[in-house]
């Protein structure tokens, strides 16, 4: 009888699991170049639940994958690590070629206090940090979208206007439980504490 032959499933399949048991198999399909890049993006978005030095420098490695989707994939999963770990890795990325790209790195950047972004980075961050924030704004018609620009501001800690935000998109969908986990966080950094009370409990 023949052995099957190896499907990148077998790795994927046990990667999707929660748990230490799924790093190994992640970290094998980002080494691996014969993986369509749309696996491999995949594989970023698992690794980054995983807070391990491995799944850090796995996700470090990615930023310089050729395909841009596991780029983006790795820039919005590192938000989970400390930013000394990815600030150096992530700053070249503000200017790459890619929109999605950039608009990830500046994301990522965006949580830095301005006093720690290094000056050869000023610059692109700024440019990248303007095109986030028109694409934030373009979503502003959407439940999801005000969610993702009411997060930006919580990022920054802006909460008055994350506040504003996560408002307008319980207005349009009252369903949002995420949104009132948030805003209830809002809340607290408020001092505006019944508020906060007053949303987990509606």
């Amino acid at each position: 009888m023949a052995t099957r032959k190896y499907h990148f499933a077998d790795d994927l399949i046990p990667g999707s699991k929660t748990g230490l048991a799924a790093e190994g198999h992640l970290i094998k399909l980002l080494g691996d170049t014969s993986v369509p890049g749309i696996v491999k993006a995949t594989a970023a978005d698992y690794l980054g639940s995983i807070p391990t030095q491995k799944s850090l420098e796995a996700l470090v490695r990615c930023l310089a994958d050729n395909d841009a989707q596991t780029r983006y994939r790795a820039l919005r999963n590192l938000s989970n690590f400390p930013a000394e770990d990815w600030q150096g890795s992530v700053g070249p990325l503000l200017s790459h070629k890619v929109r999605a790209v950039r608009i990830a790195a500046a994301d990522l950047y965006s949580t830095l206090p301005r006093k720690e972004i290094p000056g050869r980075y000023s610059q692109a961050f700024s440019s990248a940090r303007s095109e986030l924030q028109s694409y934030l704004a373009y979503q502003a018609d959407f439940s999801v979208g005000n969610l993702m620009i009411a997060d930006y501001y919580l990022k920054v800690q802006d909460y008055n206007n994350a506040e504003k935000f996560y408002l307008r998109g319980l207005r349009k969908d009252s369903l949002m439980n995420y949104a009132r986990l948030n805003l209830s966080t809002v809340y607290n950094a408020l001092q505006k504490n019944d508020q906060a009370l007053q949303v987990q409990g509606s």
